[in-house]
């Protein structure tokens, strides 16, 4: 299981966050980012934070699992 991946991203104010099938978009006060991930990691909104979960346990949806999440946190901070 993925320690990085386990972890929710927090969703600072002023951030917005659209989520479509596999692409993300993360609009803030400094611009706007865009990006696709694979399709065996999900992308879930709950309220204020953001969370990766993987679509199965084979050894490289873990390891996209780890790597979207930090993606993606670097999109939102």
């Amino acid at each position: 299981m993925s320690r990085i991946g386990k972890l929710p991203i927090a969703l600072p104010s002023g951030v917005e966050v659209s989520i479509t099938e596999q692409e993300v978009v993360v609009k803030g006060p400094k611009g706007t980012l865009r990006r696709q991930f694979h399709p065996m990691v999900q992308i879930e909104r709950e309220e204020n934070t953001l969370r990766v979960k993987p679509q199965d346990q084979s050894q490289q949806a873990r390891a996209l699992w780890g790597l979207s999440r930090s993606l993606l946190n670097n999109m939102v901070v």
